[in-house]
């Protein structure tokens, strides 16, 4: 069994992609900061379910996704009032502006590529270690990717959002 001292550590370390995760899935902040404080209380409370072989990271995104998606599941829809323009125009060509239209397209896929995406390029982690996080079979993973880059690659050479969900 881990202790607590070593899930703190591993929880302080990794809070900021904690949090990047939840909020990739969910996309608000304040659902976001409830499904890591959620995934904490959680993995205190069933710590003796690790294993000293298992990536206790692995683990605490595993959690965490749980976590999001439930609260996904039963938020009611929010409704923005201000309308989304694009984030980035054929004539800026600055580098951090496309990479934030890219994410601002990821953020409108439908959430079962959202998580994978993030994953991948996000936090980088491999096809296995996905599949162990989200819980699917790592060809599931490989499929998702693969149609969340023709998604992307369909939104950005037409230049509009996400259609396909």
């Amino acid at each position: 069994m881990v202790d607590n001292e070593i899930i703190g550590q591993r929880i302080l370390e990794n809070r900021n992609k904690l949090y990047a995760l939840a909020y990739s899935i969910i996309g608000h902040p304040e659902d976001a900061e409830d499904a890591v404080g959620n995934a904490i209380i959680k993995a205190f409370m069933h710590k003796e379910d690790i294993k000293k072989d298992d990536s206790i990271d692995a683990w605490l995104y595993s959690i965490v996704n749980r976590e999001a998606y439930g609260i996904l599941r039963t938020r009611k829809p929010i409704v923005s009032l201000d309308e989304n323009e694009n984030l980035c125009s054929r004539d800026i060509i600055s580098e951090k502006v496309d990479k934030l239209y890219i994410w601002d397209v990821v953020s409108q896929m439908d959430e079962k590529y959202r998580g994978i995406v993030y994953l991948y390029y996000g936090l980088q982690m491999d096809t296995h270690q996905i599949s162990k996080i989200v819980g699917i079979p790592q060809g599931t993973v490989r499929t998702r990717l693969k149609r969340a880059r023709e998604i992307l690659r369909v939104t950005l050479e037409e230049g509009g959002e996400v259609d396909a969900k």
